[in-house]
Parts: structure tokens; C-alpha cells; sequence
């Protein structure tokens, strides 16, 4: 069984995180797919049409496509 630690640390963060929402198939989604598959192509940061799914989400799920979305919705 694993335990969830809940780890408080002392003082401020540097910076406060960021949070971002799982990308829609919609208008702005479209968009941001685009944007990443045109910057990088043939990476692994590209988003395959597979893990856009209908009406849904898009499911990225490798250590690439998630800071180029980032990058590229920033």
C-alpha cells in the first residue's frame, strides 16, 4: 500500500506554479495542436491525430508534449 505524504515545507515559493488544464477538442485546442505540430515536427513533442480524441480531450501523455504545449499556449 502506498501512503500520500503531505509535505509542507517552510517559507514562500519562488514562484507560484502554474496550472494547466487538459487541452479540449475544441476551437483553442485545434489551435494549440497545430501551433505544437508545426514547431516540432518530427519530435517527440509532436502530437499524434490518435491522441486528440472527438468531442473529448487531447491525451498527451510523454515527457515532450507537455512543456511544448506549455510553450506554446504560454
Amino acid at each position: 500500500m502506498v501512503r500520500k505524504r503531505n509535505l509542507k515545507f517552510p517559507g514562500k515559493p519562488i514562484e507560484n506554479p502554474k496550472f494547466f488544464h487538459p487541452l479540449k477538442d475544441d476551437k483553442f485546442g485545434k489551435e494549440i495542436v497545430r501551433r505544437v505540430n508545426n514547431k516540432f515536427r518530427g519530435t517527440y513533442a509532436e502530437i499524434p491525430s490518435e491522441a486528440v480524441v472527438k468531442g473529448s480531450y487531447v491525451q498527451h501523455s510523454n515527457a515532450y508534449t507537455g512543456p511544448a504545449i506549455f510553450s506554446v499556449a504560454q
